[in-house]
């Protein structure tokens, strides 16, 4: 959990529909309240889906080919573009990928694969749905 990501279920409100664990929903309040444009907010999920899906890919055949400093590199990589738009579980589990790398560990790399490409779609989805509901209009 990033020292920005507020625990699920604190500051909702009664009734709301719990927020997902997959955001970082102090970072993503900060930006919305700022004045970050809900349309750029869109664009930067846009690319960061694109990219994913590529980077996704570096990482799988990286494992494959047993090439761990590439692993690492690809897996550092969706870390920081992940995090930079508040998609908090995706980040973490890259950071956990980049760690096995690092520590030549590569049942570790594909075990935090698993379900990555599915914790990817689930979080650009959650970070679509969050500014529909609650960018200012």
């Amino acid at each position: 959990m990033s020292d920005r990501q507020r625990p699920s279920g604190q500051g909702e409100e009664e009734g709301a529909r719990p927020r997902s664990p997959l955001l970082d929903w102090a970072y993503l309040d900060t930006c919305l309240q700022h004045g970050i444009p809900e349309a750029r907010l869109l664009q930067m999920v846009d690319l960061f889906e694109r990219r994913f899906a590529e980077d996704r890919l570096h990482l799988l055949e990286a494992l494959e080919a047993a090439d761990l400093a590439r692993v690492r590199a690809s897996a550092h990589r969706l870390k920081g573009s992940s995090g930079s738009i508040g998609l908090a579980t995706l980040r973490s589990r890259a950071a956990a990928i980049e760690a096995a790398a690092k520590g030549g560990d590569p049942a570790a790399c594909q075990s935090a694969l698993e379900g990555f490409q599915e914790v990817g779609a689930a979080s650009i989805q959650a970070f679509r749905d969050h500014l529909r509901t609650h960018a200012p209009q």
